[in-house]
């Protein structure tokens, strides 16, 4: 087998890198779940974000970036600030203190933290760029 082969075969076996998640619905949205910053090991709070895209009105490409702090062990997500991206005004950052919300209290948390303490069973083709997820809408 030659070298070529070798990392082609590696890189099909081994877990994606980088790149948005779908993580289904959250009343109109669709969400996906950034894995780039997950790290290796989950077992300690790590920070990734998450993006919320409402049905797209023609022409309009609009969505929320949401920074929060995730942990595996708790089965928690606290989100700590919000993106808003709007084709008619620049990012608007908006920090946030909530409480942290419980996977057994919001299946989609359960959902967006399943797949991100569990990123190393995903395939690439789970994995999407953000721009053609906010485009598939």
């Amino acid at each position: 087998m030659g070298s070529a082969t070798f990392i082609l075969l590696l890189e099909l076996v081994a877990p994606p890198r980088f790149g948005w998640v779908d993580a289904g619905l959250e009343q109109q949205n669709r969400i996906a779940v950034r894995i780039d910053s997950v790290p290796t090991d989950t077992s300690e709070g790590f920070s990734a974000a998450y993006v919320a895209v409402p049905p797209q009105p023609r022409g309009q490409r609009r969505y929320t970036l949401w920074l929060s702090r995730w942990d595996c062990e708790e089965g928690t997500r606290r989100r700590t600030a919000r993106i808003d991206y709007s084709p008619h005004h620049d990012p608007r950052t908006m920090r946030l203190d909530e409480n942290a919300e419980r996977a057994t209290d919001n299946p989609v948390v359960a959902r967006q933290l399943n797949i991100l303490c569990n990123w190393r069973s995903l395939t690439n083709d789970d994995v999407t760029s953000i721009a053609a997820f906010v485009a598939a809408d």
